[in-house]
Parts: structure tokens; C-alpha cells; sequence
């Protein structure tokens, strides 16, 4: 009896450790590549493109809706289908969100974003200088705010109920009311703000001025610059870890990406990524960085604990956004 208890409790446990690997296997990155028009599918496990999805002319975004296990990427080609709804399970196109504006030419990024909810996708058009709003009950759109000259990204702020939008050639970023879906403000920075991170509670923006080479620290209580911190070269994207404590910043000239403390709002370290630093993404637990470099075909992952590339993946030319997702 003893003996059958204990061949019951070892299968529970190699079936527990044989689950957990399973998990672990459908973590995936994926990365547009606007130059090949298609999304390349990554298994974090095996290390390797185990997928390439063909989508629209010049795929420029990537945005994930878990809950219905759609993908959504947006394109600059021409036409009105600068959306499109991939099925994450068979990376087929599923649905296209028609934009109310034709596109005439083949110019500029779209930058997307789902809201906390996931009942609206926000597509910002650089080239355009708008944001459209698409319902996602139908995936028409609702609603077109006018924005200054190239909007370069959208991050949401839950704590502030607001969205913070970086605008490059004016030196100022966009405050969104989310309650409304308009422009309640604008935050002055002296130079060419490229994106935005928020910290949870909503205090404290992070603003990458690549005129500059730094990242500036915004009280949102005051509307005021607190702290200005010198990177790399033409600072491009920025991106939080997930308690907030660390502060990445992709260095798009420099070829590394600037690791920052946050409490003490000062450089603690610079990673050798890859040639110009596109993009990056983090691992749910924030363990593993992983960074897509544009003009050397690879997407590096990065040790967060030893702030070193651990190994690089060979892709598609020209990767630009990278996401991370587990489905």
C-alpha cells in the first residue's frame, strides 16, 4: 500500500515538472520586419524562427489581445487595411480593422496599443499626424483625434486614467484622457521626445529625448522635469521592468541599451546589444531582455541578473518591433 502511495505521489510529480515545461514551451517573441512584410514567430525554449507569417506591405507594430488570441499588426502600404488580425494559433489573417483614412503612399510607422481593457485599439499614424480609435466589438473605427507633427508612440497609464503620446518634432507629449478619448494637455520637453514609460502608480514618466541623448524624469503631479539622465546615442525605446525597479533604454546609435535604477534615477550599467537597437521586450518575470537588432538580423537575449547577452537568434533582415507573449 506504502509502495503504490509512493509510485502515486512520483507520477504526480514528474507529471507537475512535465507541465511546467510545457508551459514554459508557449512562451514566443514576435517581430515585424517591415522590409520583408512578414511577422516572424521566435520559441524562447528552442531559440529559433519556428514561424514566419506573411501579413500586409510594411508591417511596422505589433499589439496582442490575449483573450481572443488575435495579433495586430499594422502596415504603412497603401489602402485602408492598415490593420490586420492574425489568429495567433493558425497565423492566419482573421479580420482587417479599415481605417476611415486611405492611405495613398507607403510612408511613415503605425504604432499600436490596446487599452487595459482590451474594448479599444489605439493606432497612432506618423505620418498622418492622427490617432484612430477601433471598437473592438467590430473593429470599425470610432473615434480620430488630431495630433502634432510625428507622433512616435502611445503608453497607457491605468493609475492616471490618461495615455501619453511623445510627439518628435514638436518637443511635447500628448496627454490623453482615456475617459474621453481627447487631449486634455500637453508636457513641454526641450528636445525630441521618441517614447514614454510610466511607472504604476502613475507618478513618474520617462521620456527618451534622442536629441539629447537622455532620458527625462517627469513629476505628473507637478508636470515638471525632476531629473534628466545622460544615455546613449539617439535613446529610441523605452521599456520598465515589471516591479519598476529598473528603467531599459535602447540606445539606437550606441548599439547597447542603458540599464537605469530608477530609485536612485542613475545608470548602473550599458549592454552591448547589437547594432542598432530597435526594439525590446521582457520576459513576464522580467528574467530575460530581449532586444531586435535592425540592421544586424538578430534578436538578442539578454540575463537581467548579469546584464549580458546570453545567446542571439539569427532573423529576417530589418527587425524592428518585438513582442513578447505566452498563449
Amino acid at each position: 500500500m506504502r509502495f503504490i502511495k509512493k509510485g502515486y505521489i512520483s507520477f504526480f510529480i514528474l507529471l507537475s515538472l512535465c507541465l511546467v515545461e510545457y508551459a514554459q514551451a508557449k512562451e514566443y517573441l514576435y517581430v515585424t520586419h517591415e522590409k520583408r512584410d512578414i511577422v516572424s514567430v521566435i520559441d524562447i525554449k528552442e531559440k529559433k524562427v519556428v514561424k514566419k507569417i506573411a501579413v500586409g506591405k510594411g508591417p511596422t507594430d505589433i499589439s496582442f489581445y490575449p483573450e481572443k488570441k488575435l495579433i495586430a499588426v499594422s502596415h504603412k502600404g497603401e489602402s485602408s487595411e492598415f490593420v490586420w488580425l492574425i489568429d495567433s494559433a493558425t497565423y492566419k489573417s482573421k479580420q482587417k480593422a479599415l481605417s476611415a483614412i486611405t492611405r495613398h503612399r507607403e510612408r511613415g510607422r503605425s504604432y499600436l496599443q490596446f487599452n487595459d481593457n482590451y474594448t479599444k485599439l489605439y493606432a497612432i499614424d506618423d505620418e498622418n499626424n492622427h490617432l484612430e480609435i477601433f471598437d473592438t466589438k467590430d473593429w470599425k473605427p470610432a473615434r480620430k483625434v488630431n495630433l502634432d507633427l510625428k507622433p512616435m508612440a502611445i503608453t497607457f497609464s491605468p493609475a492616471n486614467k490618461e495615455a501619453y503620446m511623445p510627439v518628435l518634432y514638436k518637443g511635447i507629449v500628448h496627454v490623453l484622457d482615456l475617459e474621453n478619448d481627447a487631449i486634455k494637455d500637453n508636457m513641454i520637453i526641450d528636445g525630441a521626445p521618441s517614447d514614454v514609460a510610466v511607472s504604476s502608480d502613475g507618478k513618474k514618466l520617462y521620456i527618451s529625448d534622442i536629441a539629447n541623448s537622455r532620458v527625462v524624469v517627469m513629476d505628473r503631479g507637478i508636470k515638471k522635469a525632476v531629473k534628466s539622465i545622460i544615455v546613449g546615442n539617439q535613446p529610441h525605446r523605452l521599456l520598465l521592468s515589471p516591479d519598476g525597479k529598473i528603467l531599459y533604454v535602447a540606445n539606437y546609435y550606441s548599439n547597447n541599451i542603458s540599464v537605469i535604477d530608477t530609485e536612485r534615477m542613475e545608470p548602473i550599467a550599458l549592454i552591448p546589444a547589437g547594432i542598432l537597437p530597435f526594439d525590446m521586450a521582457l520576459s513576464d518575470d522580467g528574467r530575460w531582455l530581449f532586444s531586435s537588432n535592425y540592421d544586424e538580423a538578430s534578436i538578442s537575449i539578454i540575463d537581467t541578473k548579469t546584464n549580458r547577452v546570453a545567446e542571439k537568434i539569427l532573423v529576417e533582415i530589418y527587425p524592428s518591433r518585438i513582442e513578447f507573449a505566452s498563449f
